[in-house]
């Protein structure tokens, strides 16, 4: 796993676990929303050998410790508050075109759509609930990587949080921990790794609730440690399709259940059965529609990017500050 701090390197093979990480909550909600029914797949005999514990909550697992990841070996040479300035915004500014496509769905007053955002709240688009855990987690790990922690500490700050009633950050943190793990000589062995990928898939197939999404947690790190310690895997994983998508996980998220709300609706009220193959084939459809529009959504998502590094420029040349500011700190 490469873990240089420029970005230079993108893991392509990530962002196609991103991608059924977006499968896998996306399947969760269109099961929910046409045919709950389906649901006893997961609990039933013999289906449920292989389904159960795989949900959406596992696919936020997922996205959630490589939020994490991502967070720790990003750009590390700026401020921290601008770190978090640049966050902030960037959520915010998914936020507000979500919530706005949501007011004139809801029929709700547009400006609704701007406190909703600010707050990076969930009211109006209920797949915005863990946002506000993944801005305070993308922070503390930035500032982790810029303080040079020890895998020691970075462990024990997340059973800390773990300990203390904490969830959705400490599995992002999750994510600090993976350059270390990627390299320790467990994951060098395959007989370690497959034994332990049995355990903890074994482990995530109990019914939802708290402990169940801690174990989503290691789940993943587990399956992305394996992944970027096999050479087949990495390859598989790292075709330029699933990779493309991939890296529009974001868009692909925030969309996903208006389309299926709106196009799925229509199909299966006007030309299709919500059962057996044509269920299949509305699923299929409307999860083409929504890879369709991410690309636009993900060049508009984009431009907050350029707007800000823009006006940090700005502000870099009109506002100097003192270098010492824009460097991670070193270890004594």
């Amino acid at each position: 796993m490469r873990t240089k701090t420029d970005q230079t390197f993108r893991n392509t093979e990530l962002d196609t676990i991103k991608l059924f990480a977006a499968l896998l909550v996306y399947t969760t909600h269109f099961i929910s929303h046409f045919q709950p029914e389906y649901f006893k797949y997961w609990i039933t005999f013999p289906t449920k050998a292989v389904l159960c514990g795989i949900t959406g909550k596992l696919g936020v697992a997922f996205f959630g410790v490589l939020l994490g990841y991502f967070a720790y070996i990003g750009e590390s040479k700026r401020s921290l508050i601008a770190y978090t300035l640049k966050r902030y915004g960037y959520f915010v500014f998914v936020g507000l075109f979500v919530n706005t496509l949501y007011c004139v769905w809801l029929k709700r007053p547009l400006f609704s759509a701007v406190p909703e955002s600010l707050r990076i709240g969930a009211d109006l688009f209920p797949g915005y609930w863990c946002m506000q855990e993944f801005l305070f987690a993308s922070i503390i790990a930035c500032y982790i990587k810029r303080d040079n922690w020890s895998f020691e500490k970075k462990a024990f700050l997340i059973l800390l949080l773990f300990l203390i009633g904490q969830v959705w950050v400490p599995i992002c943190l999750l994510g600090t921990l993976l350059p270390e793990l990627v390299e320790s000589a467990y994951f060098k062995n395959k007989p370690f790794r497959l034994l332990l990928l049995i355990i903890s898939f074994f482990s995530i197939q109990r019914p939802e609730n708290t402990l169940t999404y801690i174990l989503d947690g290691f789940f993943a790190v587990i399956v992305i440690c394996i992944v970027e310690n096999s050479e087949k895997a990495k390859k598989v994983l790292s075709n330029k399709v699933t990779a493309s998508l991939g890296k529009r996980s974001m868009a692909i998220y925030v969309i996903h259940t208006l389309t299926y709300s709106i196009v799925g609706q229509r199909l299966f009220d006007h030309f299709l059965r919500d059962s057996g193959f044509e269920f299949v084939l509305g699923w299929g459809i409307c999860f083409l529609i929504i890879c369709a529009l991410s690309y636009p959504l993900t060049s508009f998502f984009n431009l907050y990017n350029k707007l800000f590094e823009g006006a940090y420029a700005y502000c870099r040349r009109k506002f100097p500050s003192n270098d010492r500011l824009e460097q991670p700190r070193q270890k004594s």
